[in-house]
């Protein structure tokens, strides 16, 4: 099945999303798409994916895709937790958001950026 864009946790083909554990096959999945440049690839591997160029033409390149550990996305999953906490940290109009949410829900901020990156996550994939 060829796959042309990847949220985490989920890969779209032309026609619908699938979730990566219906992707993925004793840990392995193929992706076709153009070449991945090298900040491509290192973005994959920061997300627990590992890549081997397994095709290649002068348009389009297939590749193996492997999953870090072969269980289902729990390391993915907190690595990407962790990502989302980062970026709410780094965004100052995200952070205050949530600042008044935690103040409104009478919880530490640490709780509350937390909870909005898993709900992110759990909801969106992203």
């Amino acid at each position: 099945m060829p796959i042309f864009n990847v949220i985490p946790g989920k890969f779209t083909n032309w026609y619908k999303e699938i979730p990566s554990e219906q992707i993925f096959k004793n840990g392995k999945a193929l992706w076709v798409d153009n070449y991945l440049n090298d900040e491509e690839e290192a973005n994959f591997q920061n997300k627990g994916y590992t890549m081997k160029l397994v095709f290649s033409n002068r348009i389009k390149a297939v590749y193996e895709l492997t999953e870090s550990n072969n269980s289902p996305n729990n390391a993915n999953y907190e690595i990407l937790l962790k990502d989302k906490i980062q970026s709410i940290y780094n965004d100052e109009k995200w952070l205050r958001t949530i600042k008044e949410k935690a103040q409104k829900k009478g919880i530490s901020l640490d709780s509350m950026v937390y909870l909005d990156a898993k709900w992110m996550l759990d909801t969106y994939g992203k």
